[in-house]
């Protein structure tokens, strides 16, 4: 009986647990089919979220509030008292846009994920790295000027404005074909490294070079009159060094950069011949033999290597552009190039229309004196001598035209305005025949036609603006659009005409090269302004040549990249109370390191790389073969 009633017990608790594992896996099942249902949904969610931010709408939103954004950027003056009213506009609205530019990437996070999946926000492109710093940093500095209490020393504050200037940045992430052109400049200039490595060595070898014959030797007194620093400093007067030098191997690379670009090397260079020595201040030709030392790394560095550099340059875009198999430049899309290849068709393959068997055939039965007119002045106008008439006249205009001067005599004022008024008519009368000959409908289909009538047109009306309105400003302005009618000529030159196609193709494979242009010129015009806009002014900055605004930075920055000139430049910005008369008290002084950077870099990514792209565009495009691949047109 007692083994029974165990066994019967056993049996008992078997069925129990049984029943506990039965119920275990019911709850287990129900548990995790809300967790799945809650997953699908999150991922219904999220999919949907991700073809939201992929269309054109919401992107072109981006566009227009980066756009916004930066132009309210680029209005902000350092000079302005920080609590005007338009001061705290300004504020208010950056940190507006920072926190709209927040709430963008946290939407994107969420959308695409950071990390672990394969195609998250981050491992998408490095680019994206760089768009959440651009708007962290937008955000924490927005923040942190707004309401910071503290006073903030001056150099702090310009390089926290430092990381808000990049803000421009953001177009690269937002924009394929600046992406696009970035890329394939990656990949342009990639065979540059071992050149890169090469003027490195150079470099290194002439600035050491440099620093152990001309370190110390660039000071002297502010006062010409004296040359031993002791005599200086005891008359009161400062001993200053020379903005380039060769102190130390850093102030080397700058001045050998300078000289490298050709930018004021021939004053370094004699200022090492007139060096005598440490605290000694120059003598005039004191030290010819150091004239070897600039002649020779000009000939090796300025004349060779940035030759080789250019060359080296084209011939990577021109391996880019045979590895991408591009049907045009690689610098444009894939679209962009097939449009410029139809564009190229319109261009050459414009139809001709037959006159001869125009439409007065069906109606020979009414016949009327005005279609027998119509015929006569058709085979005027087809004579050959009627065009060479007509270019002739064109000539003589131009002539008349470049005649005028001032001051002139009356007579000469005569005669210039009765030529014009005769040019005029017959260029009427001319335009006139022609409409008569061709009907307007065919006169009109050619855009050589619709060009000559507007300036025919703007030619009447400078006369009516001169004799009746009496009104000379306006008359000479359509009188100056006269000269255009020299490109008339074109209709007789084919080869001119080449060129002419050549340069309109060349302007459109340019589009993505002059947006990256535009976004450097942006970036480093609203970093100059944060950082040299309250310096103070001498003979380099002048008042329109200067980093009070961001206009002014523009044109300062493509003086600098075209010009030159940027030495001088270079030297107030990096100014100190030490070697200039600014004061750190009045906040007018410069930044000497991080100007030798900015200027640097700059003219390295202007002047060396980016120009030199225009050319490599340019020759690509003028050495393009004649026989184009239509097959495009049937897709």
């Amino acid at each position: 009986r007692d083994e029974e009633a165990n066994r019967r017990l056993q049996q008992d608790d078997d069925a129990g647990n049984a029943a506990n594992n039965d119920g275990a896996g019911e709850r287990t099942e129900f548990s995790t089919l809300g967790p799945e249902l809650k997953h699908e949904d999150d991922d219904e969610r999220r999919a949907n979220l991700r073809q939201w931010l992929r269309s054109v709408v919401v992107r072109r939103v981006i566009f227009i509030f980066v756009a916004l954004s930066c132009l309210l950027m680029a209005m902000e003056s350092p000079t302005a008292a920080p609590d005007t009213t338009t001061a705290t506009v300004l504020t208010n609205c950056d940190l507006a846009a920072s926190i709209f530019f927040m709430l963008e990437l946290c939407v994107k996070l969420f959308a695409f994920g950071i990390w672990r999946e394969p195609n998250s926000f981050l491992r998408q492109s490095a680019w994206n790295w760089i768009d959440v710093f651009v708007i962290v940093s937008g955000m924490v500095i927005s923040i942190v000027l707004k309401w910071t209490f503290v006073p903030m020393p001056s150099d702090v504050r310009k390089g926290l404005e430092v990381f808000r200037s990049l803000r421009p940045l953001r177009f690269v992430a937002i924009s394929p074909s600046v992406k696009h052109v970035l890329g394939t400049l990656g990949r342009s200039i990639a065979p540059l490294r071992h050149l890169v490595v090469v003027m490195v060595v150079l470099f290194c070898f002439f600035g050491i070079l440099g620093v152990q014959l001309f370190a110390g030797t660039f000071y002297s007194c502010s006062e010409p009159t004296f040359e031993l620093r002791s005599n200086c400093t005891a008359a009161g007067h400062k001993w200053v060094n020379a903005p380039l030098h060769f102190d130390h191997l850093g102030a080397s690379f700058t001045t050998l950069f300078s000289v490298l670009a050709l930018d004021r090397w021939v004053d370094v260079m004699w200022d090492g011949v007139d060096a005598v020595g440490v605290d000694h201040g120059f003598v005039v030709n004191y030290n010819l033999s150091a004239a070897i030392y600039f002649i020779t790394f000009v000939a090796i560095a300025a004349f060779f290597f940035v030759n080789l550099f250019v060359s080296v340059l084209i011939e990577g875009y021109k391996k880019s552009k045979e590895q991408g198999n591009a049907d045009g430049s690689p610098f444009l899309t894939a679209k962009q190039n097939a449009w410029i290849r139809s564009h190229h068709v319109v261009l050459n393959l414009i139809p001709q229309v037959d006159y001869d068997d125009d439409h007065t055939q069906e109606h020979n039965a009414f016949d009327s004196n005005f279609v027998k007119f119509r015929r006569r002045v058709r085979r005027v106008v087809r004579h050959p001598l009627f065009d060479v008439v007509v270019y002739c006249f064109i000539v003589v205009n131009f002539i008349v035209l470049a005649a005028d001067r001032h001051p002139k005599s009356e007579t000469m004022d005569l005669l210039v305005t009765l030529a014009n008024t005769v040019f005029t008519l017959c260029f009427t009368v001319e335009l006139t025949l022609r409409i008569i000959a061709d009907t307007p409908s065919r006169f009109f289909f050619y855009r050589w036609n619709q060009f000559d009538t507007v300036i025919v047109v703007t030619s009447l009306a400078s006369l009516v603006l001169e004799y009746l309105l009496q009104s000379t400003t306006f008359a000479s302005f359509f009188r100056t659009l006269r000269v255009l009618r020299l490109l008339r000529l074109l209709r007789k030159a084919r080869r001119l005409q080449i060129v002419l196609k050549r340069f309109v193709l060349t302007l459109l494979s340019l589009k993505n090269i002059a947006a990256l242009i535009v976004l450097v010129f942006m970036v480093f015009g609203v970093m100059g302004v944060k950082l040299f806009g309250r310096v103070a002014r001498n003979e380099a900055l002048a008042r329109r040549s200067n980093f009070s605004n961001f206009g002014n930075a523009l044109v300062m920055l493509l003086r600098m990249c075209t010009a030159g000139e940027w030495t001088p430049v270079m030297d107030r910005c990096a100014a100190t109370e030490d070697s200039s008369d600014c004061s750190r008290r009045l906040d007018n002084c410069g930044l000497n390191v991080v100007a030798q950077l900015y200027f640097v870099i700059f003219i390295t990514v202007g002047s060396f790389v980016i120009l030199n792209l225009f050319v490599a565009v340019v020759l690509d495009t003028f050495t393009a073969d004649k026989q184009q691949d239509f097959t495009f047109l049937s897709e």
